[in-house]
């Protein structure tokens, strides 16, 4: 083991969330290392790789870059009898990535800055010690005045310091790589039902002209099960290439996001649509949060809870209320049998209220779209 290394900020995991707080940190002159456990940023794949355009732009991240696989102007939503509605744009409104080129971006944007990116660090122990932070990894022992957690779902630090919340709702997601696919290369498909994907939906996300990204998550045994039948049902013809998959959190963000001498961030936090799934637009949105109190705490010499609270004020403020606002939809959703969707999706159509979705649908921001979906004409004529 080597000779300790000392940091202002140590972040816990490189993924998006991780080097995005890696960069707002480093970028105010501050030494930061991230923490990565596996061989290679990006790899393994657990994220379906879709960003909305305007999430992007929030994150002052470039659309156009070569991480761009697809873009997309909207989606079908499918109920599961098939009944549809569709929600477009004139332009586009997403983008589909290549999730390792994507992760790999901004772990340069991160070296770029000043942070150091160190890979095959799993962080085996974390002690919040009075004068600093103690990380013990699979090679070395890192001192740290402030840790960033952004760990992912499996949140295996915050459980071992006894901070994580007791119960938190997952799905497991799955998905594959195919081609052999019909598609329309400018939507994507979300297939609801509790036949075809119980706790969640499955969807049709496309790279190509024939090729696509078909998944699903599900809150029920057999989750494998689910995905073959999506499959063969969705695009019978299709050669899967590669399947890959990871932990949908579904239950919104924990109860608590700081400690002293500890932020959390991204998955970990559950900085996460409870609605679809996504999280790298929220969590990076967290993460710049992070970053700043980060470097505030480190130049006023404060490492405590009460000082660190400031960042669980200003990502709620920013955010609560959107995540709340989801958490309500997917409860609905998760309570209604098949039944009761397939009207649902009846009137969203008859009543025009997926011409409204198209006007103030904002993938990340869904709050609009929610108080268009209850109040503004599906509700309101029942």
């Amino acid at each position: 083991m080597q000779e300790k290394r000392r940091f202002d900020v140590a972040v816990v995991g490189g993924g998006p969330a991780g080097l995005y707080a890696a960069w707002a940190s480093a970028k105010r002159g501050v030494s930061v290392v991230v923490l990565e456990e596996d061989g290679e940023i990006g790899v393994p794949e657990h994220c379906a790789g879709l960003i909305s355009i305007s999430g992007l732009r929030r994150i002052e991240l470039p659309t156009n870059a070569s991480y761009v696989l697809n873009k997309v102007r909207g989606a079908w939503f499918f109920s599961p009898r098939g009944a549809a509605f569709r929600v477009v744009s004139d332009d586009a409104k997403a983008v589909v990535v290549d999730r390792v080129a994507f992760d790999k971006y901004l772990a340069k944007r991160a070296e770029e800055a000043g942070a150091e990116v160190w890979l095959k660090q799993r962080v085996k122990s974390l002690k919040l010690l009075e004068n600093s932070a103690l990380l013990k990894t699979s090679e070395d022992e890192v001192r740290a005045k402030v840790v960033i957690d952004a760990e992912g779902a499996s949140r295996r630090l915050l459980k071992e310091l006894r901070l994580a919340p007791r119960s938190s709702k997952f799905v497991a997601g799955l998905q594959c790589e195919a081609v052999g696919v019909e598609v329309d290369v400018d939507l994507v498909e979300l297939h609801f039902g509790r036949g075809i994907a119980p706790g969640f939906f499955a969807w049709t996300i496309p790279i190509g002209e024939d090729s696509a990204r078909l998944g699903l998550g599900c809150g029920a045994p057999r989750s494998t099960s689910f995905l073959n039948a999506f499959i063969k049902k969705r695009a019978p013809k299709a050669r899967v290439v590669r399947k890959f998959g990871g932990p949908i959190i579904t239950s919104g963000p924990i109860p608590k996001t700081y400690f002293r001498r500890l932020l959390v961030v991204g998955d970990a936090a559950g900085q996460v649509k409870p609605t679809t799934g996504g999280g790298v637009v929220l969590g990076c949105l967290c993460a710049k949060v992070a970053g700043e109190v980060a470097v505030e705490s480190i130049e006023r010499g404060d490492f405590s809870a009460e000082f660190l609270s400031r960042y669980e004020e200003r990502w709620r403020k920013l955010l609560g209320r959107e995540l709340d606002a989801m958490l309500m939809l997917r409860r609905v959703v998760n309570s209604l049998p098949d039944g009761a969707l397939d009207l649902a999706f009846w009137l969203i159509k008859n009543f025009g209220v997926d011409q409204k979705l198209s006007e103030v649908g904002d993938i990340d921001f869904q709050s609009k779209a929610i108080r268009a979906l209850l109040t503004g004409g599906l509700l309101a004529k029942q």
